[in-house]
C-alpha cells in the first residue's frame, strides 16, 4: 500500500518563495492578482433594472435591484437606505457568507443566532439604519442564483482546472455592484466601503485589492493572515491558481496602504491559524507607517468561534463612521 503523500513543496521552496514574496512591487498586487483571476478587461451595460421599492415600517426603503455583472449573468441585490437622508451618503457593500443569500441580510429583524448555525440576521439592513446606504448582493451559486443553475460546489471545482478561481465570481460581482453604487444619486461615491462575512469577508479584501474606489473594509473571518494558515480548511473559492509564486496575504494587505482595513478574526475560528494574523499585521504594518496611517489598519481578535456577532457589527459601524 502507497504511503500517503503529504509535501507539496521542500521548506526550503516555501524560503524562498518569502523572499521572492519580499520584492513584488506593492503597486502591482492588484494587477497580478486580477491577472490570476481572469478578471475581466471589459466592462459591458449594467442594465440595471430596480423590480421593487417599497419603505418599510422602520423607515428603511429597501429596493428589489438586479443588474448584469456580464451579459446573461444577472445579480440580484437590495439596496437599503434611510428614508429621512437628506444628502448623498457614504455606501457600504455588504458581502454574506457560504450558505447564505441577499435575504439574510435584510431581514425586519435584526438578532444573533449562536451555535451550530452563527447567523447574525438583517445586518445589512442594521448598517443601513446606522445611516450608511447599503447594497447586498447574492453570491454565486446561492438563492435565486442557484435556482438558474449555477450550482455552488460544482462549477468552482472544474474552473480550478482550467486554472481560474471561482472567487473570481465573487470578485467582479462586487466590482460590478460598486459601478452601481456610483451611478445612484443618494451614494457619495468618494465614500464607498466594504464588509462581509466568511466567504464575504475574503472577497472583501480580495476585492480591495483590484479596486481602489473601496476607502475602508472589515472583513470578517475572512481567512486573512496567510495562505500557509490553515491551507486546507476552505472551500474551493478560497484557492487562486499560481498565486503563492508571486506573493502572500500580508503583501496584499501592504498594498492596500493607506486605505483603511479592520480585520475581524475571532480566537477560536479555525479557518486560519491564530499566529498568521499578528504575522500578517507585523508585516503589513510598516508599510502603513510610512504612509502616515497606522490607525487605518487595526486587527480585532475577540473571543468566539467562526461567527459575525452584534459587537462585531458596532466594531464596523466605528470603523465606517470614523474612516467613510
Amino acid at each position: 500500500m502507497s504511503q500517503r503523500i503529504v509535501r507539496v513543496v521542500f521548506p526550503e521552496e516555501i524560503e524562498r518563495a518569502r523572499e521572492k514574496w519580499k520584492r513584488f512591487p506593492l503597486n502591482q498586487v492588484g494587477t497580478k492578482l486580477a491577472e490570476l483571476m481572469e478578471l475581466p478587461t471589459k466592462k459591458t451595460d449594467l442594465k440595471a433594472e430596480i423590480r421593487e421599492k417599497r419603505l418599510e415600517s422602520d423607515g428603511i426603503i429597501l429596493e428589489d435591484v438586479w443588474f448584469e455583472s456580464e451579459p446573461g449573468t444577472p445579480v440580484p441585490t437590495y439596496l437599503c437606505r434611510r428614508a429621512d437622508l437628506k444628502n448623498p451618503a457614504p455606501a457600504v457593500l455588504c458581502l454574506h457568507g457560504s450558505g447564505r443569500d441577499r435575504n439574510l441580510l435584510v431581514e425586519k429583524e435584526y438578532w444573533h443566532e449562536g451555535a451550530p448555525q452563527y447567523r447574525l440576521h438583517s445586518w445589512g439592513r442594521e448598517l443601513a439604519r446606522r445611516g450608511f446606504i447599503t447594497l447586498c448582493p447574492t453570491c454565486h451559486g446561492y438563492g435565486e442564483r442557484r435556482e438558474r443553475g449555477e450550482t455552488w460546489g460544482t462549477n468552482e471545482f472544474y474552473m480550478l482546472l482550467w486554472g481560474r478561481s471561482a472567487q473570481a465570481w465573487n470578485v467582479w460581482d462586487a466590482i460590478r455592484c460598486l459601478d452601481y453604487l456610483e451611478t445612484r444619486p443618494e451614494v457619495d461615491a468618494n465614500r464607498l466601503g466594504c464588509t462581509g462575512f466568511s466567504m464575504g469577508g475574503m472577497a472583501t479584501w480580495m476585492t480591495m485589492t483590484v479596486d481602489r474606489r473601496i476607502k475602508a473594509g472589515a472583513p470578517v473571518g475572512g481567512a486573512l493572515g496567510s495562505y500557509l494558515g490553515n491551507p486546507g480548511g476552505h472551500s474551493v473559492y478560497y484557492y487562486i491558481p499560481h498565486i503563492l509564486k508571486f506573493f502572500d496575504q500580508p503583501q496584499m494587505v501592504a498594498s492596500l496602504a493607506p486605505r483603511a482595513l479592520l480585520v475581524v478574526h475571532s480566537q477560536n475560528d479555525r479557518y486560519v491559524s491564530p499566529e498568521s494574523v499578528p504575522q500578517m499585521e507585523a508585516y503589513a504594518r510598516p508599510f502603513y507607517e510610512k504612509l502616515g496611517a497606522g490607525d487605518r489598519l487595526k486587527i480585532y481578535m475577540p473571543q468566539g468561534d467562526h461567527d459575525l456577532t452584534p459587537e462585531i457589527l458596532d466594531r464596523i459601524t466605528e470603523w465606517f463612521r470614523r474612516w467613510l
